[in-house]
């Protein structure tokens, strides 16, 4: 029976690996709409910085930005928390620089999506140096869910057809 469990994590890895997949591509997707989408000014309510990721090695600081920001569609008002689409996670410098121009008070640019103005960013599209970690992360884990499934289909195969038969 054991033989039987990698099979299945296979297929399991196989699975996540197309819906990771699928969330990549969608990502992308809406980045690249977001290069299009209708901007109003907004005002940054709140902006700080969080620790995300300390590397030892080369003193590389990741820091996360949290924001907060309303803005105004149709006379309908909305709180945006997006930098970005992807993420927020900038390396210290860059991070300060962000932080120093989204000070609390301070008017935005806001780009909204006009199919649902709930979503909304103030720096639109892909990530500017054109990584696709996402999709990365998504061909590896199903390219190993499929060689695991493809590896123990026999074994799992014979075990299954003697409980079954």
């Amino acid at each position: 029976m054991n033989a039987v469990l990698p099979f299945f994590a296979g297929i399991s890895l196989t699975l996540l690996g197309l819906w990771l997949l699928r969330y990549a591509a969608n990502l992308r997707r809406d980045c690249l709409s977001s290069l299009t989408w209708p901007s109003v000014q907004g005002a940054v309510e709140h902006s700080e910085l969080a620790c995300f990721e300390r590397r030892r090695n080369n003193d590389l600081e990741m820091l996360d930005l949290f924001l907060r920001y309303r803005y105004s569609v149709n006379h309908t008002p909305y709180t945006g928390k997006n930098y970005t689409l992807y993420d927020s996670r900038r390396p210290r410098p860059e991070a300060e620089k962000i932080l120093a121009a989204l000070a609390p008070g301070q008017t935005v640019k806001v780009y909204f999506n006009p199919n649902n103005p709930q979503i909304a960013v103030i720096l639109p599209g892909p990530r500017p140096d054109h990584k696709a970690h996402e999709q990365t992360m998504a061909w590896i884990v199903l390219v190993a869910g499929v060689i695991t499934t493809v590896a123990t289909f026999d074994r799992a195969q014979s075990i299954l057809q003697s409980l079954f038969p």
